[in-house]
């Protein structure tokens, strides 16, 4: 049974590590190699907890379905003093498999934490010096939770009028991550979620009262590049319009910062962000780059 590798799994984890699954929310200040060695036990403890919450949802529709087949009616039929005692025996399972499945569900985690944030740090740790520092904020804890519900707008026209329907809009900036890469450049990226969730209730031709929960959630990438005059040319507004209108370019003292964003919808409140979209915005700065002349060239 999945749940018990679950368990196990979790039970190793370090007590900093339990502590992040039960906070899911932290600032850390590290290298690419020490995050990773906080990360990664988690990431293979989510894999098996979501395996294991599958399995049990399975075992709980597998419950239901024998006593929809009618094994329970042929069992009591047969006249067997112990066929009694089957009702009773199933409907336990299935509230001691919703207990174990609820137990899990209170120290999963994110999938994003395995889908997104360990492969975005191992890939950049490809591409920074020996020892450089990330600094990462991250917040894990859930995207619908009351104190990130920016609106609340409610379409009741009555007690007896039909549909009624609610409107809420939760704010979730759960990824804040700056570090210099091996060339000097500064990268900053974050990731801010917009979730709607629409609850609509209504009565259909038949007079039946029923509700119906829908959720849209939009992720803004935002990719930040501040690269040195002294390894890359100055840009002009006439070089970054093959860019399009999402990039911003901004002139410093030392450097010039250009700024990426990138929208993304789904539907799936619970499904991890590809982090090949972030890199693919860093990869259209670099592509459109040039190298700084050398003197005397």
């Amino acid at each position: 049974m999945k749940f018990f590798g679950a368990v196990s799994k979790y039970r190793k984890l370090s007590p900093d590590q339990q502590n992040f699954i039960r906070q899911g929310q932290q600032k850390f200040n590290n290298t690419p190699e020490k995050l990773l060695e906080f990360f990664k036990p988690m990431a293979e403890f989510d894999k098996s907890c979501d395996e294991a919450r599958d399995q049990l949802l399975n075992y709980i529709f597998i419950c239901v379905a024998l006593i929809f087949l009618g094994v329970i009616g042929i069992a009591v039929s047969s006249g067997h003093p112990l066929a009694f005692m089957l009702p009773v025996i199933l409907f336990f399972m299935i509230f001691l498999i919703m207990f174990l499945r609820w137990m899990l569900g209170r120290i999963d985690i994110h999938n994003n934490l395995r889908g997104f944030v360990v492969p975005i740090i191992n890939l950049l740790g490809q591409d920074m010096t020996a020892g450089q520092k990330i600094i990462l904020d991250l917040d894990l804890r859930g995207k619908k939770l009351p104190s990130k519900l920016k609106q609340c707008v409610k379409d009741d026209p009555g007690w007896f009028s039909y549909p009624k329907t609610t409107t809420s809009t939760f704010e979730d900036p759960w990824f804040n991550l700056t570090t210099e890469l091996v060339d000097g450049s500064k990268l900053m990226l974050t990731v801010d979620d917009e979730i709607t969730q629409l609850d609509r209730t209504r009565k259909n031709a038949r007079g039946k009262i029923k509700s119906k929960s829908k959720d849209k959630i939009k992720h803004m990438i935002r990719a930040s590049l501040a690269l040195k005059h002294k390894k890359y040319a100055v840009a002009t507004q006439n070089d970054i319009e093959k860019f399009g209108s999402d990039l911003k370019l901004k002139n410093g003292q030392n450097r010039q910062i250009f700024g990426l964003k990138h929208v993304v919808k789904g539907t799936d409140v619970e499904a991890n962000l590809d982090p090949k979209l972030c890199f693919e915005l860093l990869g259209r700065v670099f592509m459109n780059v040039q190298p700084a002349q050398q003197k005397g060239s």
